[in-house]
């Protein structure tokens, strides 16, 4: 795997646009620099289309061109650096969210056996699931509703989730 491809306009065979578009179909984290003796307006446009790092015109002076190949290199490492970073956080977000899932349905099957809070209606298992989900945070939650709907059964409830000191509910 190369991190950097110097690619001439013309080649035998096939032209360096074309052989550049088969280089990053391979390896998108390629940087690709355009070196040509026959520059033009088209071609350099036509090179930073496709996503060319530098487009180079014969001769050129080796210090400019071990330059920009050092500029691509850098380039090159920082994309595989940030798409492999980006992979991570994305396996690690998936795992997270399997580990949260699990436990909230502990939790909701640990409250569903609660004396403080009967009834197995779908707002009873919806309260159940909220408590499952929030209980275990430090959120500070706040309970509204008319006298008699419930509030302090589904405040115990939220309690009992929380993992925290059965007796300490106040």
């Amino acid at each position: 795997k190369f991190a950097v491809a110097i690619v001439d306009l013309v080649m035998p065979g096939i032209d360096g646009m074309e052989t550049a578009a088969r280089l990053r179909e391979c390896d998108p984290d390629i940087e690709l620099i355009i070196y040509t003796g026959n520059p033009s307006f088209d071609t350099t446009l036509s090179a930073i289309q496709r996503g060319a790092f530098e487009y180079l015109c014969k001769p050129s002076d080796l210090n400019t061109v071990i330059e920009s190949v050092r500029r691509a290199a850098e380039r090159a490492r920082e994309s595989v650096n940030r798409r492999e970073s980006q992979e991570q956080i994305q396996r690690e977000c998936e795992l997270l969210r399997r580990q949260v899932q699990a436990v909230t349905r502990a939790i909701e099957t640990q409250i569903g056996r609660s004396a403080s809070f009967v009834g197995t209606s779908r707002a009873a298992q919806a309260v159940r699931h909220f408590a499952a989900l929030h209980g275990p945070t430090n959120q500070a939650l706040t309970i509204l509703g008319p006298p008699g709907a419930g509030k302090d059964a589904a405040a115990r409830l939220i309690h009992e989730a929380s993992g925290r000191d059965p007796g300490g509910f106040v």
